[in-house]
């Protein structure tokens, strides 16, 4: 085995991606619910006629918590049951399933890698525009923070879900480029 591949294990990489960016979504998902819940009880004004009394303040956190709790085992479970498909799905007979020993081959899956990574890097600065120009304009129409908290994990989820289409898009094309490599290799 070359001394890339063991220094670079990419389907341990592209795995990870795509596990990571699950657990995101998943995460995104559960903080956009409460932000949403947030913004109906500020909109429709049940926040003002509760606040004052800090004993239902308590009891509804409370309830909140159980709540999210509860949403965010139903969400592990979803996960521990979808992860093997969604990893199938992006990886699918990808990088992880191309066993070369050539050079060539490494040197290509590292650049597909790096690809992966600079998509990775795209989707955080997009976040960052988005919390640096949208958000305060956001806010200052809304006068809540909730409004701003829904727009950040939509694009969060957004962002996971265009770093595992690279992925997946990545993996494949990767896969059938190192396949064509070993391929015309005496």
């Amino acid at each position: 085995m070359s001394e890339v591949r063991k220094k670079i294990n990419l389907d341990t990489l592209f795995s990870a991606a795509t596990t990571g960016t699950f657990i995101i979504q998943l995460l995104a998902l559960l903080v956009l619910i409460g932000a949403s819940v947030g913004y109906l009880l500020v909109i429709t004004g049940i926040w003002n006629i509760i606040k004052d009394n800090q004993d239902i303040v308590v009891f509804l956190l409370l309830i909140g918590g159980a709540i999210a709790f509860l949403i965010f085992m139903l969400f592990f479970g979803f996960f521990m049951r979808s992860h093997k498909r969604v990893k199938r799905f992006v990886l699918g007979e990808g990088i992880g399933h191309v066993a070369t020993e050539s050079r060539d081959g490494q040197i290509i899956l590292t650049l597909f890698a790096f690809s992966v990574i600079f998509f990775t890097l795209a989707g955080l600065y997009a976040i960052y525009l988005l919390w640096k120009y949208l958000l305060p304009a956001l806010y200052s129409i809304t006068n809540s923070i909730y409004p701003n908290i829904i727009v950040l994990a939509l694009a969060v989820i957004f962002v996971s879900l265009l770093i595992q289409l690279a992925s997946r898009m990545v993996s494949r094309y990767a896969h059938r480029v190192v396949e064509g490599i070993a391929e015309e290799a005496p």
